[in-house]
């Protein structure tokens, strides 16, 4: 190495100039992205409660009540409060818990052969099924 080079970066310098390096290019791409993750542009995929009964809201005709079924354990202990947020989304109509005697009748079951059944059982067609597998049905009169 030339004299002057030595001089310039003594023993162990070229060791700490990559160093540095590294870390400052590190730290760029950590602002980068993170950057992005905080920016959040509008009607990006947001979840809120009852996001999965949002589309059977909009095919439900304007009911003061409706019937609310499922097989899932609606104990206070074991309660994943899917019914909450299904009632947060369809208010101001009241939803009525594991009661089959309204003419509209949301299905929140485990699997769908389970909610077939539940249909079969208490005379309802099927008006739409989503994404996530909830059920809105007419109890037919």
């Amino acid at each position: 190495m030339p004299d002057n080079i030595k001089n310039f970066l003594p023993a162990g310098g070229i060791l700490c100039f990559c160093i540095l390096a590294v870390t400052l290019m590190n730290c760029l791409f950590i602002l980068k992205d993170s950057s992005r993750a905080l920016t959040r542009r509008p009607g990006e995929n947001i979840q809120y409660p009852g996001y999965e009964f949002q589309d059977l809201r909009q095919k439900l005709p304007a009911v003061r009540r409706a019937g609310f079924l499922t097989d899932k354990d609606m104990s206070p202990e074991r309660n994943d409060g899917q019914f909450l947020a299904a009632q947060f989304i369809f208010a101001p109509a009241v939803l009525d818990l594991n009661n089959p005697h309204h003419e509209f009748l949301i299905l929140d079951y485990t699997s769908l052969p389970a909610a077939l059944d539940a249909m079969k059982k208490n005379d309802i067609r099927t008006l739409y099924i989503n994404g996530y597998g909830k059920i809105l049905g007419r109890r037919n009169l």
